[in-house]
């Protein structure tokens, strides 16, 4: 998944100044970067974990479906041609 310039440009703000020590010598105002990052940080990983669910649900379900068959020796889900 692509990330957003606005986060990309965090991350570099983000390590630009801790590499500067602004986490000592300006903890407010790192810290306000820093909490940015975290927001954003969570939104892109939210995104991300819910694309990756969407991609795996059918093969979820598929194998759920494989499992069934096998502990009760018949095919589970909707049956075809009924």
């Amino acid at each position: 998944m692509e990330v957003s310039q606005y986060l990309a440009d965090l991350r570099l703000e983000e390590a630009a100044a801790k590499s500067a020590n602004m986490h000592v010598s300006k903890p407010g105002q790192y810290k306000f970067i820093k909490e940015s990052l975290d927001v954003e940080e969570a939104k892109y990983n939210e995104v991300g974990l819910t694309k990756r669910t969407m991609l795996f649900l059918p093969h979820i379900a598929l194998q759920q479906s494989h499992s069934a068959t096998i502990m009760t020796g018949e095919p589970q889900g909707p049956r075809k041609g009924v």
